[in-house]
């Protein structure tokens, strides 16, 4: 698909975003382009008003502070109420085994929430169970950090067809959204797992609906000839050891991104500082996707 030509709907018939699996391409072209209008809009200091008057919950662990703070900055841009309930992980196992809890938050005047904690099936739990709009923010594999990815590498190089494109990680995870949004869109993926990392028999599956899934165990291999490189999370996993030499057989012109916090148990700092402007970008890139998955989601019509 070519994003370049896409014409926004304003449309967004779904209630829940819980993977990009889920998504077809227009879907996902939608929430990419109204996220860098957003961008943009913050650019000439344009207001929204869709959240306006409206609460928003996010449920986080601690640890996870950068969550936090791009929830809060994106909710006020649009004019709502963040509330944020930071709980460590037996607070919220216990929370969410008690069904009355769950269900008691459709009634206390929440337009939306949003889950970031380790497990996927923890924001399921919610969209199972509550009458709300519900958004995955789980981890680095999340449906919106793999948007503001895609947003980041479109900023870029303005086209997905073809482009080469390594994806470093461990992909035996509960959702694998930046791959599945680049197949949609188009790349060329290649994934460069780690050593217990392979993804599952029904990952390969899915993807073979849209291409030939290549998984490559040499690391030169698997990075020759990239455009972009995408690294995530070893999930504990051993050590790819990555450094910026690793780079050279890559493309001249290769741009690495990364969530933030940086795994840096996958590649060494030296990787990332060549370039940081990527990274930076993506960061910022989270806050705008946020704005478009909540005003797609829960928003008042624009």
């Amino acid at each position: 698909m070519d994003l370049n030509k896409y014409q926004l709907k304003y449309k967004f018939h779904r209630r829940y975003l819980l993977s990009l699996k889920d998504l077809n391409d227009e879907e996902i072209a939608e929430l990419i382009c109204l996220a860098r209008e957003y961008k943009y809009k913050r650019v000439v200091q344009e207001q929204s008003s869709v959240l306006k008057n409206k609460y928003v919950l996010l449920i986080t662990k601690p640890r996870f502070p950068q969550t936090g703070i791009t929830f809060e900055i994106a909710v006020k841009e649009l004019g709502g109420i963040p509330v944020v309930s930071a709980m460590n992980g037996e607070d919220i196992e216990n929370r969410l085994a008690d069904e009355y809890y769950v269900k008691a938050l459709s009634t206390v005047g929440l337009s939306a929430i949003m889950v970031s904690t380790s497990k996927v099936s923890d924001t399921e739990m919610f969209e199972k169970t509550v009458n709300l709009p519900v958004i995955n923010a789980t981890n680095d594999c999340s449906p919106c950090q793999a948007l503001s990815a895609l947003l980041t590498i479109f900023e870029i190089c303005q086209s997905f067809s073809g482009l080469k494109v390594t994806l470093v990680g461990n992909f035996k995870t509960e959702d694998n959204s930046l791959l599945y949004g680049l197949i949609k869109l188009g790349a060329d993926v290649t994934l460069f797992p780690t050593k217990n990392g392979d993804p599952t028999k029904e990952t390969i599956e899915y993807c073979s609906q849209y291409t030939d899934l290549k998984i490559v165990k040499d690391k030169a291999v698997a990075l020759k000839g990239a455009e972009i490189v995408c690294i995530g999370s070893s999930e504990n996993d051993e050590s790819l050891n990555l450094n910026s030499d690793d780079l050279l057989v890559a493309s001249p012109v290769v741009k690495v991104l990364t969530p933030v916090p940086v795994d840096y148990k996958i590649a060494d700092k030296s990787v990332f500082k060549k370039d940081e402007t990527p990274i930076l970008k993506q960061a910022e890139n989270l806050i705008h996707v946020y704005k478009s998955v909540l005003t797609s989601l829960a928003g008042k019509k624009i």
